[in-house]
Formats: C-alpha cells, structure tokens, sequence
C-alpha cells in the first residue's frame, strides 16, 4: 500500500470517529429537513434510562373496600402477583412494589415505583384496573365473561394516515377468541358487541357473523399511540383484580443513583482509557495511538448497536457491563502490542512479526470472546434485573471487542506503519531494518 494511500485512509477513518464522537453527545439542528428543521437527539440521547438512571414514580395504592382479616394475606400476596405480571406486561423491567399496613384501617398499601415515562401515569391505571371483563350486546345482555374467553391478544401496527395526509404507523389490538367464545358470540350476531373490563370501556361496534369467521376483533381505535393499545391488550389477557385500590398520593423520585450518574459514569470510563492510553504510550508509543483509535470505535460501536436494541433500557448495571468490555478490548490490544514486539525482537520483520502475533494472539482472543458472548447469552436467558442488564451489554461488547481487536486494530497499524515515515521511532523498536 501507498503511503499517501495510506494516510486518506487513516484520515477518512479519523474523520468519522471524531463525527460520531459529536453526535454521541451533541444535540443540534438540520435545517432543510422535515419541513424546515430536524432535531438531531444525539447517541446517547436515544438511549433510554432505567429507573436507577432516570427519575421514577412512585405510586400509593389504598384500598376502597376493606380486605377480609382471614384472608388479608393470602389476597395481598395473590394480588401483588398479579400487579407485578402486569407491570412486566407493559415492559417495565426495572421496578419496585412493596406494601405498607394503614394504621387506620388495618389494611395493607401497596406502593409501586416505575420509571417516569409520558405514559407511566396511564401505565399505572391499567396495572390497577378492577373488574371482569364482560362482553355483552345491544341491549346490555351478558354474552360472555372472564378472559378465559379469549385465547390470545397482540397489538399489531399498520399503515394509516394523519390530518396532514402524512404516512403513519397506527396500532390495533387482535383479540382472538376461544372456539366456545366464538359459538356464543356467533349465536347473537348481528348486534352491537361491547367489551368492557370492569367500568371501562374498551369496544363496542356492530358485527355480522360474517365479520367474526375468523374468530378475531380488531380495536383500532388507538391511532398512533401505541402503548395505550399495549394497555388495553393487557387489560383484555389479565382482566381487572378483585379489589379496588384508588391512587392515594403520586410523587416523583429523583434517580437512585443520582441526577448525572451515567454520564459521570461515561465520563470516568473516558478518563480511565485516557490514562491507560497514556501509560500504553510510554511503553509502546505509536501502539497507543492505533489502540486509541480502534478502543474509540469500539465505544461508538457498541452504542449505536445497543441504540438499536429494542425496547433496551440502561441502568447502571448495563454501563458497569460496557464498561468491563471496554477493559477486555484495552487488555486485548495491550497484548497484541506485546506480543508484536516480541515477535519482531526474535528477527522478524515487522509485517511479519505483526501477522505472527495477531494469528498467535488472535486465535486465544477469539476463543476467550466466543466463550464470554456465550456464557453472556445464557445468563441473558436465566437472570433478571441487574444482572440481565450487565449481561446484554457485556455480550455485545465481546462481539464487537472480537472485531475490533482481531480485525480492525491490526488493520489500523498498518495504516500507520505505511503512512508514518520513522517506523522505528514511531513504534519504539529497537532495530533499524523494519522492513
């Protein structure tokens, strides 16, 4: 390779890492797009928070009818059961729920804390909701009751339009009923079906047998707002609980593990690299400044994969998790220096000490990553919480830090090795016949 091919390389690849370190942080404006402006959000900004990063709600639930004193417990318990699948059901995977005996009634209130989310407040009232569901016709005659009627409900989208004749993504809940459901329903048409889970209303439109062959309801009366179709479809599985609880008080919380954490958290990975840079530069010199490079773009790797997650939320286990891969990735090039410069003192040539010891070294880093993203994907199906969240993070950091170590690093000292015109002084080696 040329030198001076050698060196557009080298900038082009510097160039779109200093850009994409910008848009990890910076917010700012495109104008010209989408009708004038663009909010650009930045990487970071389209992670979402969990509960230990981000402020949360908290919610006290009191009940309206008192709660038998030989059945207390064994309701509270069932009850809470049913409060904690509802809240997995919309997706909170970080929350709390804990109860608390009223002196003046000699119940228990249950408190639940979620994270703070724009529809967390209408998350809540769904979690709670009390009553059967009933679907019933015209005239108000019970059909059908209970969610055993029902054997399956999925939110799907489609293709719609909004008022300005723009293409949207609306949502719909798929109610598909049980054969015996489906005979009852069938034996009335045609009528107005309503469907309703104790005071509240969730379906009510004319149907012809032909309508319901398929033993389905559409509810598409959501539009683009798709977690309250995610809320009805809960309500339709699950029902309401026996027990009416009202919301007493709601407050906020400020993060568990403070206002700025993660970005003190990223701010202290940036400067324990810089330091272990620095250090690597002393013994390594021009190794430091390729290992900066692909340690840079395994980082900005790392983020946009994780952005593309769906429904990924981070906590601060899930940076503790990118932040050990990014020391498995800083080890993985320490020693791929290492052992370059040890080939290449036994009488090898650079380009050959350097393929010796990335086909040396390289085959032990991949065999130790795919045991890692292995061992991270099981934990990733057995754990919960915390330890699920680390797991994610670490897993990908090892696919990616297999790429960047194996590959991409080796490949950047090359670039150097042709662009810079001292290869010894640059490298710090200690014979004059590189070549």
């Amino acid at each position: 390779m040329s030198k001076k091919k050698a060196k557009a390389l080298l900038s082009i690849i510097i160039a779109l890492i200093v850009v994409l370190c910008v848009m990890t942080f910076a917010k700012f404006e495109i104008p010209g797009i989408k009708n004038g402006v663009y909010n650009y959000n930045s990487i970071l900004g389209a992670l979402e928070l969990d509960a230990d990063l981000e402020e949360s709600a908290a919610y006290t639930l009191k009940l309206k009818d008192d709660i038998s004193s030989e059945d207390e417990e064994v309701e509270v318990e069932s009850i809470l059961k049913v409060l904690e699948s509802r809240i997995i059901g919309l997706g909170y995977d970080n929350y709390a729920i804990s109860t608390l005996k009223n002196s003046t009634t000699d119940n228990y209130d249950i408190r639940i804390e979620l994270p703070n989310k724009q529809s967390t407040a209408s998350d809540i009232t769904a979690i709670i909701a009390y009553g059967e569901m009933e679907v019933t016709d015209a005239d108000g005659n019970v059909i059908l009751t209970g969610n055993g009627a029902i054997k399956n409900v999925k939110v799907e989208s489609y293709e719609a339009y909004d008022q300005m004749n723009n293409k949207v993504l609306a949502y719909a809940c798929i109610v598909e009923f049980t054969e015996e459901a489906f005979e009852e329903i069938k034996a009335v048409l045609p009528t107005t079906v309503n469907i309703k889970v104790g005071e509240t209303s969730l379906f009510s439109q004319e149907l012809n047998v032909e309508d319901f062959l398929q033993r389905t309801i559409s509810i598409s009366n959501y539009g683009t707002d798709k977690s309250a179709a995610e809320r009805a479809a809960l309500q339709l599985k699950t029902g309401g609980i026996p027990y009416e609880y009202e919301i007493e008080k709601g407050e906020v919380i400020s993060p568990l593990m403070g206002e700025n954490a993660g970005l003190i958290s990223l701010l202290i990975l940036a400067g324990l690299v810089l330091i272990a840079i620095i250090l690597f530069a002393v013994k390594y010199k021009g190794f430091a400044l390729s290992s900066l490079i692909s340690v840079l773009a395994f980082m900005l790797i790392e983020l946009i994969i994780l952005v593309l997650i769906p429904a990924l939320k981070i906590s601060f286990a899930s940076i503790l998790g990118f932040i050990v891969a990014t020391i498995f990735v800083l080890s993985g090039l320490f020693t791929q220096a290492q052992k370059t410069l040890a080939e290449f003192d036994s009488g090898k040539t650079f380009k050959a000490a350097l393929k010796s010891a990335y086909k040396k070294g390289g085959l032990l880093f991949v065999d130790v990553s795919v045991i890692l993203a292995i061992l991270s994907l099981a934990v990733f199906f057995i754990a919960n919480g915390a330890i699920r969240s680390f797991a994610i993070t670490f897993g990908v950091g090892t696919v990616v830090a297999l790429f960047v170590v194996a590959v991409f690093s080796k490949w950047i000292i090359k670039l150097f090795y042709h662009s810079v015109s001292k290869k010894e002084a640059f490298f710090k080696l200690n014979r004059e016949d590189a070549e």
